[in-house]
C-alpha cells in the first residue's frame, strides 16, 4: 500500500509540473511573441555565418577524377608512342582507380551526381509493368566482348612473350585475370540474385576476386624470383659463363697487337661519330632524327679493305611524321667510318621496321607476334658487306630459377626494308653479324663469374679472390669478329690496378682472362687529362682500348673537347709512363714506337742500303721485301711519305724490330735512293 501510494503522489507531482509549464509557455507566447520581420532578420544573420559540414567523399572524388584523367593521358602515350612504360603506367592507376572506387562505394560514372530525393508518385505503379533491364544471357555476352578487347589491347600495346620465364608476361596474366575475375564475379552475382540467393555485396565480391588474382600473380613472381635468387644459387651464377685464364705473355702480345694491323684502331669516339651522324642528316633534319642508343660500332670489308664504321638508321622524329610515312618508312640510315671520320647518308633503301613505326611496322611487335615465346632483351642495327641494313636481335633461355640465369642461345635478324625473319644458332649465324651475343648478357655473366666463384657469402665478407670488372668497356675488331673488353680489377673502390683483361667475342660468346697488372683505364684517363701539356685546354678523356706495340702492352685513347678530337694519346700500360700525345695518331704512334724503343736491344739497324725486290702499298703502311733478305718489313708512310714512291732496285737504309717470325716493322729510315 505504501508503494502505491508513492507512485500516485509522484504522477500528481508530474501533473502539477506540466500544467506549470503549460502556462509559461502560453503566457510567453501572449506577452513576449516577436514580430515575423524581426525574426526573419535575426535568422538571416545566424544563417550568414553558418558553416556547413564538408563532405569527405568529395575529396576522393576528386581525386579519383584527377587519377582518372592522368590514366588516360598514359594510355593514349602508350597507344601512340608504344611506349610499354606509358601504358604500364596508365593501367596501374586505373587499377588504383578501381579498387578506390569499391573500398569507398563511389561509382566513377557518379562522382558529381548529388542525390536526390525520390518522391513517392502520385499515381500507383502499374504491377505488371515489365523490367526494363536486359537479360543476364545479354548481359553477360556484353561484358565477355569487353573484357576480350580490353585483354586484347593490353597484349597488342606491350606485346609481352608468351612465356612464364617473362616478367612483362606475368604482368600481363595479371592483368588479364584480374579482368576475367571481374566479369565472372559479376556474372554469378547477377544469376544468384535472379535466382533470389542470398550473397555478400557485389563490391565486396569484386574486391575479393581482384585482389586475389593480383596477390596470387605476386606471389607467383615473388617465389620465382627467390628460386633464383644469387643468394642461394651463387655457385650456378658463377658457372653460367665459362673462362678461359691466360697466364702467358707472348698470347698477350699476340692477341691484344695492332702490328701490321691486326687491330684497327679508331680516331674518334662514339660522342663524335654522333655529331657527324648528326650533321650528315641534311635536309631529312626537320623529320627524322638520329637516335644514340642505336649508334651501333661493327666491322666490314669494302673492297677487300676491313674497316671499322658506326651506323645508324633515321628514326621518325614525332608520331605525325610516322603516321604519315608509316608504310613508306624512313629515309635510310648513316654510315661513319671511326677511322677516317667520313660519314655518308645512304638513302637509296627504305627502312619500313623501326623502334619508332606504329602499329604492324613496329619492330618490337612486329618480332614479338612471330616469335610469341622467344625471350630478347636488345636489338643492335648492322649493315651486312652489301651494305642492306638489318636488326640483330640476340635471344637467349633462362636456366636458373624462374627468372634468372640468361644464356645466350641464338640471334635472330629482320631486314629492315622488308621485316622478312631469319633465325640462327651461335654456330650457324652469319660471319658479318657482330653482335650475335647481347653484350650486357655475356658481361654480367662474366661479372658472376669473377664474384661468386666462391660463393655468395665470401662475396660479400671476406672477399677472397673476388673481382670486378671495370665500370667502362671498349672495343676492338680483330679478324672480322667484335670484342668486348674491360680490365679486371679488385673488389676495392679505391684500387686503381688490374690484375688482367677480360675479352669476349661478341660473335661466339666466348671469354678469356689474360693476366697481366698494371694501371686501370681510369687511371690512365687521369694521367691523359692531368697532363701540363694539355691540362689548360680542359679536354676530356675517352675510354682507352687497352693494345701492345712492339710487344709492349699499352694504352690508346683521344683527348676531345664538344666538338672534335684534339689529341691522340699513347701510354704503358703497365706504370703509365712512356706518355706521348699529339695531333695526329700518326704521328703519336710513330713517337710512341720511338720512345719504347730507345733502349731496346731487339732493334737490328740496316746501315747498308738494301735493294727493294717488291714493294706493295696497302693503305697507309708499305709491305716490302729486300733482295737476299728472307724477311717481309712494313713500314708506315708517315715515317717518310717517299715510301709512296717506292719500286724495285730502290735502296734504303733502316732499322727495324721483328713482329713475328716472317714479318719486321721498320721504326726509323737512315737513308733512301730512288732508281
Amino acid at each position: 500500500m505504501a508503494e502505491q501510494e508513492n507512485i500516485d503522489n509522484k504522477l500528481e507531482n508530474a501533473d502539477e509540473v506540466k500544467s506549470k509549464t503549460e502556462k509559461v509557455k502560453s503566457s510567453r507566447g501572449k506577452n513576449s511573441k516577436p514580430k515575423q520581420k524581426e525574426v526573419d532578420i535575426r535568422r538571416n544573420k545566424r544563417n550568414k555565418f553558418k558553416i556547413k559540414p564538408v563532405n569527405s567523399n568529395f575529396f576522393i572524388k576528386i581525386g579519383m577524377v584527377f587519377l582518372l584523367i592522368v590514366s588516360v593521358i598514359f594510355l593514349i602515350s602508350g597507344f601512340l608512342q608504344s611506349s610499354i612504360y606509358d601504358f604500364s603506367v596508365g593501367l596501374s592507376l586505373c587499377f588504383i582507380i578501381y579498387f578506390l572506387s569499391l573500398f569507398f562505394n563511389i561509382s566513377i560514372s557518379n562522382i558529381f551526381k548529388k542525390k536526390s530525393v525520390i518522391k513517392k508518385p502520385d499515381v500507383k505503379p502499374i504491377a505488371d509493368k515489365k523490367d526494363e533491364n536486359l537479360p543476364i544471357i545479354f548481359k553477360a555476352i556484353i561484358f565477355v566482348v569487353i573484357a576480350a578487347l580490353l585483354i586484347g589491347f593490353t597484349y597488342y600495346v606491350a606485346v609481352p612473350s608468351l612465356n612464364f620465364q617473362s616478367t612483362s608476361f606475368i604482368w600481363f596474366l595479371a592483368t588479364a585475370l584480374f579482368i576475367i575475375s571481374q566479369v565472372v564475379t559479376y556474372i554469378v552475382y547477377s544469376i544468384l540474385k535472379t535466382l533470389k540467393k542470398r550473397t555478400t555485396s557485389l563490391q565486396k565480391l569484386e574486391a575479393i576476386s581482384g585482389a586475389s588474382t593480383v596477390i596470387a600473380c605476386i606471389l607467383f613472381s615473388v617465389i620465382g624470383s627467390i628460386s633464383g635468387a644469387k643468394m642461394f644459387r651463387a655457385k650456378d651464377y658463377s658457372n653460367l659463363l665459362p673462362i678461359q685464364y691466360i697466364d702467358d705473355r707472348a698470347i698477350l702480345n699476340q692477341s691484344f697487337s695492332i702490328d701490321n694491323d691486326q687491330i684497327l684502331l679508331p680516331s674518334i669516339d662514339k660522342d663524335i661519330a654522333y655529331r657527324h651522324a648528326q650533321i650528315a642528316l641534311g635536309e631529312y633534319g626537320n623529320q627524322y632524327h638520329i637516335n644514340y642508343n642505336y649508334l651501333s660500332i661493327q666491322g666490314i670489308s669494302v673492297d677487300g679493305e676491313q674497316k671499322i664504321i658506326r651506323t645508324a638508321p633515321l628514326e621518325y622524329s614525332n608520331f605525325v611524321v610516322s603516321m604519315q610515312n608509316n608504310n613508306k618508312g624512313t629515309p635510310g640510315f648513316v654510315v661513319v667510318d671511326v677511322m677516317s671520320g667520313e660519314t655518308k647518308l645512304y638513302d637509296e633503301k627504305k627502312l619500313v621496321y623501326m623502334p619508332s613505326s606504329k602499329f604492324s611496322k613496329n619492330l618490337l611487335r612486329h618480332i614479338q607476334t612471330a616469335n610469341l615465346t622467344m625471350l630478347f632483351d636488345n636489338y643492335y642495327f648492322e649493315i651486312d658487306d652489301d651494305f642492306n641494313p638489318y636488326w640483330i636481335v640476340p635471344y637467349y633461355n633462362k636456366t636458373i630459377g624462374l627468372f634468372g640465369g640468361k644464356v645466350p642461345s641464338g640471334v635472330l635478324t629482320v631486314d629492315a626494308c622488308t621485316g622478312e625473319m631469319n633465325k640462327y644458332s651461335i654456330k650457324e649465324a652469319p660471319e658479318w653479324i657482330d653482335n650475335v651475343v647481347d653484350k650486357e648478357i655475356v658481361k654480367n655473366s662474366a661479372l658472376y663469374a669473377l664474384k661468386y666463384k666462391k660463393g655468395f657469402i665470401n662475396s660479400i665478407g671476406a672477399k677472397t679472390g673476388v673481382y670486378e670488372l671495370n665500370d667502362g668497356y671498349n672495343f676492338f675488331i680483330k679478324n672480322g669478329e667484335s670484342y668486348y673488353v674491360s680490365s679486371v680489377t679488385s673488389s676495392d673502390v679505391r684500387d686503381q690496378t688490374s690484375i688482367g683483361f677480360l675479352t669476349i667475342n661478341l660473335s661466339s660468346g666466348r671469354a678469356k682472362l689474360y693476366v697481366h697488372a698494371g694501371i686501370t683505364e681510369g687511371r690512365a684517363m687521369t694521367i691523359a687529362r692531368t697532363d701540363d701539356s694539355v691540362k689548360a685546354m680542359n679536354l676530356n678523356s675517352t675510354w682507352p682500348l687497352f693494345i701492345t706495340i712492339n710487344n709492349t702492352p699499352s694504352y690508346y685513347l683521344t683527348l676531345k673537347n664538344d666538338v672534335k678530337i684534339q689529341k691522340y694519346v699513347f701510354m704503358d700500360q703497365l706504370t703509365g709512363e712512356n706518355l706521348v700525345i699529339a695531333d695526329t695518331i700518326e704521328d703519336a704512334k710513330k713517337e710512341y714506337i720511338k720512345l719504347i724503343n730507345k733502349d731496346s736491344t731487339d732493334i737490328e739497324e740496316y746501315k747498308d742500303m738494301q735493294v727493294v725486290e717488291r714493294a706493295t702499298i696497302n693503305g697507309d703502311k708499305v709491305y716490302i721485301k729486300f733482295v737476299n733478305i728472307e724477311d717481309i718489313f712494313v713500314v708506315d708512310l708517315s715515317l717518310d711519305y717517299t715510301l709512296a714512291l717506292i719500286k724495285p732496285n730502290d735502296k734504303l737504309s733502316f732499322s727495324a724490330y721483328r713482329i713475328d717470325e716472317k714479318l719486321c716493322q721498320i721504326v726509323s729510315i737512315f737513308d733512301i735512293e730512288l732508281v
